[in-house]
């Protein structure tokens, strides 16, 4: 302990001395680190003022760009200026509020037009500006910012910012422009200072001072800076200041130093300047130098008061410093106590101490290797050329670094993309990444779905993940991993397609499709064939039992009970017919098939259903169940033609004989005649009867049209309700047509039945008209489908209900009619158009619902009419020759033999085939002709014609038949039949058939 009290005794004197000159030289040099330290403050602060304003300008301009960039902002109509410039305010952050923390302001904004009237949208006033230079610059497509003015309205500084908006070529442009108050940020200006007496000022590129004074920019403000710095020092100054951007001027004025800090504002080129008087810099530096001189010299006297009294006690700290040491060391070692001293148990601990460093020393460098490795790793993570990833400054978005990956994708070079903005490779507005930030937050994604364009200006989808920003190098930055999703995303769509494709195969296939609920018969889901079949909206089938779907019918619910009962069961249906309910309450006939769905459990979830609309196969079936009847009663009316034909011959052929019997008596003359004419006509009865059971073509004849329709209308006249008054208009001689006159009374009568029920609850007139009508090549217009020439014309018209446009257009359709079903009388209108068109002519309608209907028909004229009145028995050819006379009925035998012998023939008659035969067996060369019925009992004409042939070859017979088309000619040819003599013919027919035969053997 005695050795460190003398040390401490003699270092005293050193550190009293030491001390003194510390102070001393502390106070040669404080000036200057003051001062040092003031030009180090200065331009720091001048550079973070500067920076504001610049951004804080910038800002405005910007916003004024992306404004004059939203599409509503190019719409040309000046009415609608006021709405889309405040719904731009909406869409931007533009308002009144401060451009913090600079305090500028938006005193004025709107939009200048090519002429240079201009709206402003804070004030909603109209403006003048053509004559602004500065306008007519940013017309021209430049964007201007205008020198610093004082505003009109609130005598403050301002300053204009014109953006133009992109127009037609060779067009003044329009422009968007924002007047900014930045009196405020003058202001602000002027409390920039680093010592009481400087002061701060704003020096426009023109050199004009605008702080601190700012009531009149022009005026000469030198005055008022005079008693902080003469006027000329000021002139010296701005010169300085014009020359460079950013420096320290050195003025001394009067023996008084002045310093000079100055920077730039680039985005206007104005100088901010930042004056400091080094007296009154230093004023302060002085003052503590003298302070700190005292305090000095009052120091000594305590410190030597105290290094007496430390060396005094020096011996307690250094045990009090051994107690600690023992604290510190470890437990197990062991010092040598007091006869070692206090420098070697220091010793000892220190060389402990020295171990423990460089075991941390080894730790912290093992830390170190495994901190490189983990680096090298993440390296090669980032190099990793499948991973896409960049580096990005989260202040400014620009891309920091790039791995090849990258710069493979996008398309650019590593270089390249570190020069680039992520807002290049992005392609979605600000509005649009605002949505996608909140989207991916309610969807708690932790990546964006992104679009970016390449260098070949391909746009492709990508998904965007990157880490939270973190300090590195003096910036903060974050790292983005990029996956191309395109092919995801055309995956995507494909299955969209996909989904599309089949769910509209689903909705619109040709059958109507139900998915059933197992569980309560609910119809889970229907197809949009479904709903058109049915007639109902969706909402009124989904969710309801698929029960209320089925007729009450017995092949409606009954049935649907069975069927479900069955898919219950878990067997399919197929094609059970059965009745659905219509949404108007009609019952529909459909074909049902389904099967059962079942679950990974094999458990029945639902019934899928498909249907089929059979209401029109039904009523095909109905049409063909008719057609099957009328093709009965054909047949059944061919056979009773064949007998009524014979009753016929008998008849007429009888009328003729007697007919030729009677020269004088007039009376019995007539009255044969009547029997005569009935009997033609009811053998064109009995012809038509044959032509509508087994669709013979039917013979045209030159007939006039006004004795048919006279006779028609007669026969009708008893059928025709007294209600209803019946009107003739027939032209004396309308001329004649080529036609059977069968099928006009046909025509005629259903006409005239459909006039009749148009008028039978009222009453009405029924007016027939024929007349002869010219049809030239101006009139052809009305009547498309006759071509220019002669025709007759017959106009049924009535005055009963009318039909409507809808009506008319079905009108023609086959068993369509506008009656109830238990009164309808057949194929109608259709059957009239079919005979019209046979004759060559049309058929035209015209009606309006209330107004009655007009039908009017068009027969082609033809010239000459033919003489069908018998002729006497000496005008006939007759012969000699013997005839074979066989047919079964016994009456027509008689009359046939009695016809042929008139005519001077030989004649045999059989009324049965096998006599017929037998006789010719026995006698083949007594006979010259074979007469005989094609329909006989037991064995008929054909066949008896060819046993006939097989006797003698070349006899020749005639076949008498109701039907020419029983047999084919090329079948008549091989059985050696020469012709046919239809029933019931008459004694012309007879001779001229005979001797045409005979004569051409």
């Amino acid at each position: 302990m005695k050795m460190f009290f003398k040390i401490s005794l003699l270092s005293l004197i050193p550190v009293a001395a030491t001390v003194a000159a510390i102070v001393w030289l502390n106070h040669q040099h404080y000036a200057n680190i003051v001062q040092e330290q003031a030009g180090k403050q200065a331009p720091a602060l001048l550079q973070r003022y500067t920076e504001l304003i610049q951004e804080a300008l910038q800002g405005a301009a910007n916003e004024l760009r992306i404004m004059a960039q939203t599409p509503i902002i190019h719409q040309e109509n000046p009415d609608e200026t006021p709405l889309y410039l405040k719904q731009i305010l909406k869409r931007t952050r533009t308002d009144r509020k401060q451009i913090k923390p600079t305090g500028i302001t938006w005193e004025s904004f709107g939009l200048i037009e090519s002429d240079g009237t201009a709206y402003d949208a804070l004030t909603d006033q109209q403006l003048d500006l053509a004559q602004t230079p500065y306008w007519s610059k940013a017309a021209k497509g430049t964007q201007v910012i205008s020198p610093l003015q004082i505003s009109a309205a609130s005598r403050q500084p301002t300053m204009t910012i014109l953006v133009p908006i992109k127009g037609a070529p060779n067009k003044p442009h329009r422009v968007l422009y924002g007047v900014l108050n930045i009196g405020k940020m003058l202001d602000m200006i002027k409390k920039i200072k680093v010592e009481p007496e400087g002061f701060s000022l704003l020096v426009n590129k023109d050199g004009d001072i605008f702080a601190p004074a700012v009531s009149n920019p022009k005026a000469n403000i030198f005055s008022q800076l005079s008693k902080a710095l003469p006027a000329d020092s000021l002139g010296t100054l701005v010169q300085g200041m014009r020359n460079q951007q950013r420096g320290q001027l050195n003025i001394r004025q009067n023996d008084i130093s002045y310093l000079a800090y100055f920077d730039t504002i680039p985005l206007v080129q104005w100088h901010l300047a930042m004056v400091i008087k080094q007296t009154s810099l230093l004023s302060a530096a002085y003052r503590l130098q003298r302070y700190n001189l005292i305090i000095a010299i009052c120091a000594v006297i305590p410190i030597l008061c105290l290094s007496y009294l430390l060396t005094r006690w020096l011996a307690r700290p250094i045990r009090q410093l051994m107690a600690s040491f023992r604290n510190i060391g470890p437990s197990h070692l062991k010092l040598q106590g007091q006869s070692r001293g206090e420098l070697s148990e220091i010793s000892d601990i220190f060389n402990w101490l020295i171990a423990r460093v460089k075991s941390e020393k080894s730790k912290r460098l093992k830390k170190q290797k495994a901190l490189s490795e983990a680096e090298q790793m993440i390296k090669q993570l980032f190099e990793n050329p499948s991973t896409i990833m960049y580096v990005v400054d989260s202040k400014t978005l620009k891309i920091v670094d790039a791995n090849n990956a990258a710069a493979q994708f996008y398309g650019y070079s590593r270089q390249k993309l570190s020069q680039m903005d992520i807002t290049d490779l992005n392609t979605l507005s600000e509005s649009e990444m605002q949505k996608e930030i909140k989207l991916a937050g309610r969807e708690n994604r932790d990546y964006l779905n992104l679009k970016h364009r390449g260098a070949n200006g391909q746009i492709r989808a990508v998904e965007v993940r990157s880490t939270p920003p973190f300090p590195m190098k003096n910036k903060e930055i974050y790292i983005s991993i990029v996956r191309d999703i395109s092919k995801l995303r055309r995956t995507e769509q494909a299955l969209k397609n996909c989904e599309w494709r089949y769910r509209n195969l689903y909705e619109y296939a040709p059958n109507a499709f139900f998915s059933i609920s197992a569980e309560d018969n609910t119809i889970l889901r229907c197809n949009y064939t479904a709903l058109q079949m049915l007639g109902y909206n969706r909402k009124d089938i989904v969710g309801h039992s698929i029960m209320a779907l089925f007729a009450d019918t017995p092949n409606g619910m009954p049935v649907a009970q069975e069927v479900l009962k069955n898919l219950r069961s878990g067997e399919s249906i197929n094609k059970v017919e059965m009745q659905l309910k219509h949404e108007d309450g009609t019952a529909l006939w459909a074909g049902i098939s389904g099967k059962p769905i079942t679950d990974n459990e094999v458990n029945i979830i639902e019934f899928r259903l498909a249907a089929v609309n059979l209401s029109e196969l039904k009523r095909l079936e109905s049409r063909l169940h008719q057609a099957e009847k009328m093709e009965a009663i054909g047949t059944l009316a061919s056979g009773l033609a064949h007998d009524f034909n014979n009753k016929l011959g008998v008849m007429i052929g009888c009328a003729e004989m007697a007919m030729m019997d009677t020269t004088k008596d007039m009376m019995i003359r007539h009255n044969i005649g009547e029997v005569l004419k009935a009997g033609r006509d009811a053998k064109a009865i009995v012809q038509q009867l044959l032509e509508f059971g087994l669709k013979k073509k039917t013979e045209m004849e030159s007939i006039q049209l006004g004795p048919i329709i006279k006779e028609t209308l007669k026969m009708l006249r008893s059928t025709i309700p007294k209600s209803i008054e019946v009107l003739q208009n027939i032209e004396p001689d309308p001329g004649a047509i080529l036609a059977d006159r069968h099928q006009i009374q046909q025509i005629l009568i259903n006409l005239c039945n459909n006039a009749i029920v148009a008028m039978q609850e009222k009453g009405g007139i029924l007016e027939v008209s024929v007349r002869n009508l010219d049809i030239s090549n101006e009139v052809a217009g009305a009547y498309p489908e006759l071509d220019p020439g002669s025709y007759v014309k017959v106009m049924v018209e009535d005055s009963g209900v009318g039909m409507d446009t809808r009506t008319i257009d079905r009108a023609f359709e086959p068993y369509f009619t506008t009656r109830k079903k238990d009164k309808a009388l057949g194929l109608g209108l259709a059957l009239v158009r079919g005979i019209m068109k046979s004759h060559g002519g049309i058929i035209a309608v015209d009606s309006k619902p209330g107004q009655g209907t007009k039908i009017e028909l068009f027969f082609p004229r033809v010239d000459g009419i033919l003489n069908l009145a018998p002729v006497s028995i000496e005008q006939q050819p007759k012969g000699r020759e013997r005839i074979l006379l066989v047919d079964d009925e016994p009456s027509l035998v008689d009359l046939g033999k009695q016809m042929l012998k008139r005519l001077g023939y030989q004649v045999t008659g059989k009324t049965s085939a096998f006599e017929a035969l037998e006789e010719f067996q026995t006698h083949p060369q007594a006979f010259d002709l074979i007469i005989t019925d094609m329909t006989m009992p037991k064995m008929t004409g054909e066949l008896l014609s060819r046993k006939m042939q097989h006797i003698r070859s070349e006899i020749p017979i005639i076949l008498c038949s109701g039907y020419s088309d029983r047999i084919s000619e090329k079948k008549a040819e091989a059985i050696g039949i020469k012709a046919f003599l239809m029933k019931p013919f008459d004694i012309k027919m007879l001779s001229e058939t005979v001797r045409s035969v005979l004569d051409n053997i």
